[in-house]
């Protein structure tokens, strides 16, 4: 559930509100805790200034511990980017997004592509309309097909960033993940209608104000069918269970902080999360770095329940690419 922190300008935590009214209860329960954490406050035209901290609280059941996700960790690093950016726009920031990005091809090496993948991060240097004014090459695993995907991010439609909603030039990194999963020449992209895309169309290319945090979220080696054909009675399960996964550095998932009330709820997530093979995260050194994200049952009906993966946390600056299915 989604929590506000009110930070001051010295970063102490003078209120905690609930996103939904149905969560004051935790909001009110979890105050204490939260004043107990001091906080390095933001920055506003170079000084200290008070903001709203948009926090994530999952309260498991069976005596499980919360888990509660931060934008920012105690090593200053991004710990969930969409709550990161959604910080920075209390303070009248929006960095600048992607809207279309075209097609472009990469020959892959067979030999590679299931070990790993190979992937290209440029600097991307925006005008105050989103025009683009300057592309560099900042790091790449292989040096073939550069000038191709400098032409792409050359002919993509961007959004300007924007303070206090006045457009405003930057420098961002675009990412392309040449992922062995996605069909060359690729299809263009049209990051505002992304429903029917799949897994891997919503990963590939990601536009980035900074290099904090991770590049990439684990990523599927394969495709999945989130629809799982179970026998549940209503009752048996909430309309909606989540978990926590923890994906490590090999690419390995676990699923713990869900509630033992629903055994056979937690056989079918551990189950799925299992017999999925995941490529690891990585930051942007292209280090494989341990994961912890939200996964999902919902029931449908009394013969089919849908499981997903949330890794949007990982994506935000306005792009709709995660791996979170319909609801």
């Amino acid at each position: 559930m989604p929590l506000h922190l009110f930070v001051d300008a010295k970063g102490r935590v003078k209120m905690v509100t609930a996103e939904s009214s149905g969560d004051s209860a935790f909001a009110i329960g979890s105050g204490r805790f939260f004043r107990s954490i001091k906080f390095v406050p933001g920055l506003r035209n170079s000084k200290r200034d008070s903001m709203t901290v948009r926090v994530l609280l999952q309260v498991g059941g069976g005596g499980s511990e919360p888990l509660i996700r931060f934008p920012v960790g105690p090593d200053c690093q991004v710990d969930d980017n969409e709550l990161y950016w959604a910080a920075l726009a209390k303070l009248g920031y929006q960095s600048a997004c992607l809207r279309n990005f075209p097609s472009y091809y990469y020959l892959l090496d067979p030999d590679k592509s299931w070990r790993g993948y190979e992937y290209k991060v440029f600097r991307v240097d925006l005008d105050s309309t989103g025009d683009v004014v300057g592309v560099e090459l900042s790091t790449a695993t292989t040096p073939h097909f550069n000038d191709q995907i400098k032409s792409a991010i050359n002919w993509g439609e961007y959004e300007p960033m924007t303070i206090d909603g006045r457009p405003i030039a930057s420098s961002n990194f675009l990412v392309v993940l040449l992922l062995p999963t996605v069909d060359y020449p690729t299809p263009p992209l049209d990051f505002r209608n992304m429903d029917t895309s799949s897994v891997w169309d919503r990963l590939r290319v990601c536009l980035l104000p900074d290099t904090l945090g991770v590049m990439a979220p684990p990523i599927p080696k394969q495709d999945w069918s989130t629809k799982i054909s179970e026998k549940f009675f209503s009752g048996m399960i909430p309309d909606l269970l989540s978990g926590r996964i923890r994906v490590d550095t090999t690419g390995t998932s676990r699923i713990d902080n869900l509630s033992n009330d629903y055994w056979k709820a937690r056989s079918i997530l551990v189950t799925s999360s299992l017999n999925k093979l995941l490529f690891p995260a990585l930051d942007f050194s292209g280090n494989p770095r341990i994961w912890s994200g939200l996964i999902y049952l919902k029931y449908l009906d009394d013969s089919n329940v849908q499981v997903w993966f949330d890794w949007d946390h990982f994506r935000g600056s306005g792009v709709p690419c995660g791996l979170t299915d319909t609801k």
